[in-house]
């Protein structure tokens, strides 16, 4: 079964091979870099080193000055996280590589280090305010779309069934040759094919119905598309005359439709049908399409958050694409 990842992995090696915890970055540190990025707060040292006493732990998010461009040395420290390969159970364990930097949080001044500081950039305020969307991984797209006091579930696929479990998050920033990497993973040992977030509990274990269709159901790629799909998913797929772009139409079961292209935003066309089923568990259908390419959104469509006139409501967003 294909992984979400996998995708946005094809798109990150169009542009060159990334290379991971391996680089390392000019001698001058970006200062704006500065976002607390550890779920469980960031230490503010006395010296940099893990040998500097704990002055403060700033917590996660927070945003924090750093006292210039200087950094105070490079570390590499080792850590439990795993990041699954999307087509296997195969893993690698990525280095915690940063630097020390000299920042002020609450009038204290110290040394923190920087794999857990992360550029912030200021979040879509459209999508991933009911409902947030991320997947395992890094890219050079902002999603940081992390509540502490939500509930987070990853979607697994254990022995051909889909299930919602309940994952801890943990967040920090790998340095490749693109720029900084936000990178995203969980506790489970083995890789999610997207993990959601939600202010209110949602129902574990098997869902109703789910079918994850990956890269392979493709809406405007050239090649056979697997017609089929669309059909189980109660979607169509309508190509208009003189029109460059087709449109992913939901039809309910009473044959009206709802047009699912967000034209009006940068991504525009639709790219792919990733995954469908019931995650909410209202019996109705929810889907993860990708919208876009050099520049790429994965939009959460929910039944349970549709308005009047609406099937489903996008509620969710993860943003990926090219990064060079």
């Amino acid at each position: 079964m294909k992984n979400l990842a996998f995708f946005l992995a094809l798109l990150l090696s169009s542009c060159s091979t990334v290379l991971l915890a391996q680089y390392d970055p000019y001698d001058h540190y970006d200062t704006d870099q500065n976002t607390v990025v550890a779920v469980n707060g960031l230490k503010l040292r006395s010296k940099p080193s893990l040998r500097g006493k704990v002055i403060d732990k700033i917590p996660f998010g927070q945003r924090i000055e750093i006292l210039g461009e200087r950094h105070y040395g490079r570390d590499t420290l080792a850590s439990d996280y795993r990041i699954y390969y999307a087509e296997s159970e195969e893993y690698y364990e990525p280095l915690l590589s940063g630097h020390w930097v000299k920042a002020r949080y609450d009038e204290q001044e110290g040394y923190v280090f920087s794999a857990f500081l992360y550029h912030r950039f200021d979040a879509d305020q459209e999508y991933n305010q009911k409902i947030a969307l991320l997947t395992e991984g890094g890219n050079c797209y902002d999603n940081l779309h992390y509540r502490a006091d939500w509930h987070w579930y990853g979607l697994y696929e254990v022995e051909g069934v889909h299930q919602l479990r309940k994952v801890k998050l943990d967040f920090f920033v790998e340095e490749t040759e693109l720029g900084p990497f936000l990178t995203i993973t969980t506790q489970q040992n083995r890789a999610s094919l997207f993990i959601v977030g939600s202010p209110r509990p949602l129902s574990e274990g098997r869902l109703f119905f789910s079918e994850y269709t990956g890269h392979g159901t493709s809406v405007y790629r050239g090649g056979e598309i697997d017609e089929a799909a669309f059909r189980r998913a109660a979607l169509e797929i309508v190509r208009s005359e003189g029109e460059e772009y087709p449109q992913l139409v939901a039809r309910g079961r009473d044959g009206r439709g709802q047009v699912l292209n967000p034209l009006e935003r940068y991504f525009g066309y639709p790219l792919s049908l990733l995954w469908y089923g019931d995650l909410d568990g209202d019996g109705q259908v929810d889907y993860l399409i990708n919208y876009g390419e050099e520049s790429s959104e994965t939009i959460l469509y929910l039944s349970g958050q549709a308005q009047s006139g609406q099937l489903v409501a996008p509620v969710g967003a993860y943003f990926s694409g090219y990064c060079c």
